[in-house]
């Protein structure tokens, strides 16, 4: 918009350069006169003076109009164009900049979180997540208003400077500051639509030559194909860290707090991948979630996995018993 603007503004600089170049014309036209043998002018030369300045006549007109026709454009659209610019788009860009900087936040913020050691006092841990539960909330509210604020400054774009329409762009403002405040009110009864059944960002183990690395992924889960697909996620770049990885979901099974040092962990096994790739979530109700999606199960206790031996031990006795019965 600001290289239309400036076009606007160069396109009407030509148009005065012009215009004075052509009153210029328009006056040597008025003030020619034949240079003549004698006092009198011939018939011929009269009327050729009087045509030219008749002429000069018209290019004074001319450009008066043209004058017009600059000063009407800039005041019409060129004007409300960079005022549009400095309010409206300045206004986008300081709320890019508080989101950046309110997500850089976020982000620190969450990894320092979730590197806390589950061996931690629990009070301890149920005060850290207080803290990230608000940073969140806050992160939450500044990501509302700057989608808000790049909706609007899209919508002006098409009704801003044509009036018949004024009046339906500021009836679907209040309609979106509407939903704004709903959502900001009730994050969770407002989810967005998706093709995918569970969607978000998830810490993978993964196994390197000496230990153990957490990289961040944003996976999609589909319960229909059972389809997970994990993408590497760099935060510096903000984007797409590494290739793609999808697997068919087998089984998934919450990790057992005394069993990993992380947080909001679950396992997950893959028909098409052999062994157990470990996932962390944001948050316990983060970790919930995902493990309703792919109907999750519990880790196997002592006394549960005693019982299920004790039930298979049983139907193998009833199965080799029962021929000898008869």
């Amino acid at each position: 918009m600001q290289s239309c603007c400036q076009l606007g503004v160069d396109f009407n600089i030509k148009n005065l350069d012009l215009s004075s170049a052509k009153r210029k014309f328009a006056d040597s036209l008025n003030d020619f006169k034949f240079r003549c043998i004698g006092d009198v002018e011939t018939d011929d030369e009269i009327c050729i003076a009087k045509s030219l300045q008749e002429f000069a006549a018209v290019l004074r007109n001319l450009e008066d109009e043209r004058i017009r026709m600059i000063e009407n454009a800039s005041e019409v659209l060129i004007t409300p164009l960079e005022k549009f610019r400095k309010e409206q788009i300045g206004a986008a860009k300081e709320a890019k900049k508080k989101y950046d900087k309110e997500t850089e936040k976020y982000c620190g913020v969450l990894e320092k979180h979730l590197n806390l050691s589950s061996k931690k006092k629990e009070s301890q841990l149920q005060e850290a997540d207080s803290q990230v539960d608000l940073v969140r909330q806050h992160f939450y509210e500044v990501s509302l208003e700057y989608v808000f604020k790049v909706q609007e400054v899209q919508e002006r774009k098409m009704f801003e400077f044509v009036e018949p329409t004024r009046n339906r762009f500021e009836g679907t403002r209040s309609e979106v500051e509407s939903l704004m405040r709903k959502m900001k009110e009730n994050p969770h009864e407002h989810k967005s639509i998706s093709p995918f059944t569970m969607e978000g960002y998830l810490y993978v183990q993964e196994k390197r030559h000496f230990g153990t690395s957490w990289v961040k992924h944003y996976c999609t889960y589909q319960s229909d194909s059972k389809r997970i697909t994990m993408v590497p996620f760099d935060q510096k770049s903000g984007g797409k860290g590494g290739e793609d990885e999808a697997i068919v979901l087998k089984s998934c099974t919450r990790r057992k707090t005394d069993s990993i040092e992380k947080r909001f962990c679950f396992d997950v096994e893959a028909v098409d991948r052999p062994g157990v790739i470990t996932m962390q979530a944001l948050s316990e109700e983060d970790r919930r979630l995902w493990m309703e999606a792919m109907d999750g199960r519990e880790p196997c206790t002592s006394y549960s996995c005693f019982q299920q031996f004790g039930n298979i031990e049983e139907s193998y006795h009833l199965h080799w018993s029962s021929p000898l019965k008869m």
